[in-house]
């Protein structure tokens, strides 16, 4: 059966067909059903300029749809399908495509890397917090206990599985977690997941918002991704115990956490959730059950197999991007044998670390990047955040504020609060 007709079938009359940017923003277009054959095997066109990819001079390219991720959902009384798509230029994968760029690096491995995400978000009634609930507050007993039903209906109903889904500790916050799965599957569930919330919060004239720190006073959403690495029938961070090529791919971890903030923590806003006090990490150190910290061994079961939860990043990005600076760095220690230092068992807020700590703003993240984990890209993504600091600068002048100001403008919510 051809996929039109099986939408058709389905009872889809328009699908959509997009991918990310390199800052992280969906682009898409909406066709009707009867091209859909037609659009899968030629892609379509669209203006790489104004999507930040390529020169002016030089600008059309196509974004060909990844059958693999074809979606057939439920909304609003109607039928939808969502495909994402990679981006080609004469006829070759475009180089700066940060899901090219994920999916190749991963095939140069020498070992199966696995990874699990944990997005946080609030749910907003206008400008504020849905609810006023906390820390694993029953969710049947919130307000949003019909969205998030549906959310998880639809997920399940499209393949996605979800593990586990909590309200957070701030006001109207929620995490779900999504399982472990090859990195390229693992950030496009992301993308859906994120799709779908924003579609079912809509219909039932609510928002939602992944910014990392949507408000001054209350918890910062974060994007906690956590790694574990097979080779052949071996656990390569140990089963019960980190090993030592665990140990040097955690050095490269915390060595380059600093040089990546670019890519894992790309705003402005972000840096306003890397302060002390809400379990956000300040300094590379790295701890088991230690939420103080930037790389945490999760404590709960003494003969769980060891993964590593790397604590930084956001949704403010793009996740292709946030993943693959992410496995870059730990590679990078597994090559290089970078030692991690030692254990830190303290609250790392108030028994600071004798270490550099991470970048305290947009304009650091840029002065210290690593251009290595997306050389082709960097010039590009760079150019568009030293325009971002620029233009926030501006703003904060005008003001007469301090652009390292932890409190969140009303500027970084006209831009991020919807990303």
């Amino acid at each position: 059966m051809r996929y039109r007709e099986r939408l058709e079938q389905a009872g889809v009359k328009f699908f959509e067909a997009g991918f990310l940017d390199l800052e992280g923003n969906m682009r898409l277009r909406i066709f009707p059903v009867k091209v859909f054959d037609k659009i899968a095997s030629e892609g379509y066109g669209f203006d790489g300029y104004s999507t930040g990819f390529v020169g002016v001079e030089d600008s059309d390219l196509v974004a060909v749809p990844d059958l693999s991720t074809l979606r057939i959902y439920s909304a609003g009384g109607e039928r939808r399908a969502l495909v994402i798509c990679d981006i080609y230029k004469d006829d070759k994968p475009l180089e700066i495509d940060p899901r090219y760029m994920l999916r190749t690096f991963v095939k140069s491995l020498t070992y199966n890397v696995k990874v699990g995400l944990e997005p946080e978000f609030y749910i907003l009634e206008g400008k504020n917090p849905v609810d006023n609930s906390s820390y694993m507050y029953s969710i049947l007993r919130t307000d949003v206990h019909t969205v998030l039903t549906e959310l998880i209906n639809v997920l399940q109903e499209t393949h996605i599985e979800v593990t586990l889904l909590h309200h957070e500790v701030g006001p109207g916050q929620f995490e779900i977690t999504l399982p472990y799965g090859d990195p390229i599957e693992v950030c496009d569930n992301y993308i859906f997941l994120k799709h779908f919330l924003r579609v079912y919060t809509n219909f039932r004239g609510l928002g939602v918002t992944f910014m990392p720190k949507p408000f001054t006073d209350k918890p910062g959403n974060g994007l906690h991704v956590h790694i574990s690495a097979i080779k052949g029938d071996t656990h390569l961070f140990g089963d019960e115990e980190l090993s030592e090529e665990g140990m040097y791919f955690m050095g490269g971890l915390l060595e380059y956490a600093r040089n990546i903030c670019l890519y894992t923590n790309s705003t402005i806003n972000s840096y306003k959730r890397l302060i002390p006090g809400f379990e956000a990490p300040v300094y590379p150190v790295w701890g088991r059950g230690n939420r103080s910290v930037l790389v945490r061994i999760p404590n709960y079961r003494r003969k769980d197999t060891i993964r590593l939860e790397y604590r930084a990043p956001d949704s403010s990005g793009n996740v292709y991007l946030t993943l693959l600076a992410v496995l870059w760095a730990g590679n990078r220690g597994l090559i290089e044998k970078i030692e991690p230092g030692y254990e830190f068992p303290f609250n790392a807020y108030r028994e600071r670390p004798n270490v550099n700590p991470i970048p305290s703003s947009l304009e650091e993240a840029i002065k210290l990047a690593d251009k290595r984990p997306i050389e082709s890209g960097y010039g590009k993504l760079v150019d568009i955040k030293v325009k971002e600091w620029r233009d926030y600068t501006k703003y904060c002048s005008e003001l007469k504020i301090d652009p390292k100001s932890p409190v969140v403008s009303e500027w970084e919510w006209r831009r991020y609060l919807y990303r």
